[in-house]
């Protein structure tokens, strides 16, 4: 849910940081105006948006409407943190990509969106891949590594999730500390 009306009004105080989530169809609409009040209320903006298929973002296949994307963001007035198809390898514990393009793709995709972000010169957007932290986990099969290149990413959000209340400075959370400062994030 929002956590505007349960911590930040209870509070009095603006959250630092609002993460909110979006469709491809939202990206120019929902996801902007969204971004705009955030920063309107002295938030900074984290959004993530659900993109079309990895491999044809990654071909250049929907250049204009990253670009579309990309200039709305431009165009607010302060920082943006973007993240593109957070959580892809595998959402809800699955072990698999939430797309067939896979690692591959995902980091192709992103890498496009960079270079888009470069030829416009967007200067107000920070992107960051959004990974589990259970991908950092030897029982997950996984490998961070495969979803990081460098050269992408201004820094590495990460999704830590919990079953019960209790500490989130566990050993998985010291190995993706670790795994990020050796990659300069």
């Amino acid at each position: 849910g929002d956590p505007v009306p349960r911590h930040e009004t209870p509070a009095k105080h603006p959250l630092a940081v609002r993460r909110t989530f979006f469709q491809w169809a939202q990206r120019t609409t929902s996801m902007i105006n969204t971004a705009k009040d955030d920063i309107a209320h002295q938030r900074l903006p984290w959004v993530s948006v659900k993109p079309p298929s990895w491999a044809a973002m990654g071909a250049g296949t929907h250049d204009a409407e990253i670009d579309e994307m990309l200039t709305a963001l431009d165009a607010i007035p302060g920082p943006v943190w973007l993240t593109i198809h957070h959580e892809p390898e595998g959402g809800g514990g699955v072990n698999t990509p939430d797309d067939p393009a896979g690692a591959t793709g995902h980091i192709a995709m992103n890498e496009r969106v960079r270079q888009r972000l470069t030829a416009k010169k967007v200067d107000n957007v920070a992107l960051a891949p959004i990974l589990m932290s259970w991908t950092w986990d030897p029982k997950s099969g996984r490998n961070p590594e495969d979803w990081w290149k460098a050269g992408i990413y201004d820094f590495v959000g990460v999704d830590h999730y919990r079953d019960e209340e209790a500490t989130l400075l566990t050993a998985t959370w010291s190995t993706v500390r670790t795994w990020a400062q050796g990659k300069g994030v």
